[in-house]
C-alpha cells in the first residue's frame, strides 16, 4: 500500500496528545534463535505445542504475511494452505526485520509509541547480557 503521508518521528519527551498502544513481541518460532526456555519446542504463542504431537493453534486468524521477505517467514511443521498445500509460514517476533516492519506499520497509520508490555518475572535487572530478554533491553530507547 502506498502513501504519500510523512512520517515524523514522535517527540519522545511527552506522552501527552500521543496515540500509544501496547506491543507484544511475543510471537517466536523455531529457528529463529535460542530456546526461550529449556526443551521449548519453538512456537510461543503460535502453537500450544507442536501439532505432530496433537497440538493446537494458539490463534484465531492466520496472519497475512505477503508483505514478509522470505528471510522473515518460517514453515509451521504440519500446517499447509488448503488452496495449493504449500506450507504455511508465520513470523517471528525476535527477527529485527520483522519488529521495524511492525512498527512503520504503526507509524504508518498514525501510532506515535508502544509500550513494551512483559510479565515482571521477563524483566532483567541484574544486567544479564544472556537472557532471553537481553535484546529487548538493548532495544527500549530506539
Amino acid at each position: 500500500m502506498s502513501s504519500t503521508r510523512i512520517i515524523k518521528r514522535a517527540d519522545p519527551s511527552s506522552i501527552h496528545n500521543k496515540v500509544l498502544v501496547g506491543y507484544q513481541g511475543w510471537f517466536t518460532c523455531a529457528g529463529d534463535g535460542p530456546p526461550v526456555h529449556q526443551g521449548h519446542h519453538g512456537w510461543l504463542h503460535w502453537f500450544d505445542k507442536p501439532l505432530s504431537e496433537g497440538g493446537h493453534p494458539n490463534f484465531d486468524l492466520f496472519p497475512d504475511v505477503t508483505d514478509y521477505t522470505p528471510e522473515e517467514l518460517y514453515p509451521a511443521p504440519g500446517l499447509t494452505f488448503p488452496h495449493n498445500n504449500q506450507p504455511a509460514k508465520l513470523f517471528s517476533s525476535r527477527n529485527p526485520t520483522t519488529v521495524n516492519r511492525h512498527f512503520h506499520w504503526m507509524a504508518r497509520h498514525g501510532i506515535d509509541g508502544a509500550f513494551l508490555q512483559r510479565f515482571a518475572t521477563q524483566c532483567e535487572v541484574d544486567g544479564n547480557q544472556t537472557s532471553p530478554t537481553a535484546d529487548l533491553m538493548r532495544l527500549r530507547d530506539e
